[in-house]
């Protein structure tokens, strides 16, 4: 009778340990899927929504912050898919009236870079005046990259 028992338990120990290790089999093969999200291009066009207001006071300081913090950001270039990837998710989630807005805030946006980049010499009074001393000058590539990201955004 102890015997059966003692194999009855043993038995029930076996199954709970196979049923353990199947579901630790299982579970370990959900591989998470990598997002190709970019948190800091999220921040960064969330700064252009936010921040580029055409038409209102120190408008124009606060695209050239914009502009030369993208600028910064382009410097260290992310592979093309995850600017993709970021683009359509930010687009995605954005309402209509930020959809609205968003060509004249890439006009402000491109305006102020193209002063930030042309003659970096010449820029040096809106750097001081946006509060970016000691910012730039930005490579070509940077202020490409840039341009392209602008053209992504749009509704």
């Amino acid at each position: 009778m102890k015997r059966t028992i003692f194999r009855i338990l043993l038995l029930l120990l076996l199954v709970l340990a196979l049923g353990l290790i199947l579901l630790l089999a299982l579970r370990g093969g959900e591989a998470e899927t990598p997002t190709l999200v970019s948190p800091a291009l999220t921040a960064q066009l969330n700064r252009l929504r936010d921040g580029v207001q055409p038409g209102t006071a120190g408008s124009s300081l606060k695209a050239a912050g914009i502009a030369a913090d993208l600028l910064d950001w382009a410097e260290d270039p992310i592979p093309q898919e995850n600017i993709d990837a970021t683009v359509a998710e930010w687009l995605a989630a954005q309402s209509a009236e930020a959809r609205e807005r968003l060509p004249e805030q890439r006009d402000a946006l491109r305006a102020a870079l193209k002063e930030l980049t042309t003659a970096y010499e010449d820029a040096a009074g809106l750097l001081a005046d946006a509060g970016l001393t000691g910012r730039g000058p930005w490579s070509e590539a940077a202020a490409e990259r840039v341009l392209a990201l602008l053209e992504q955004l749009n509704p």
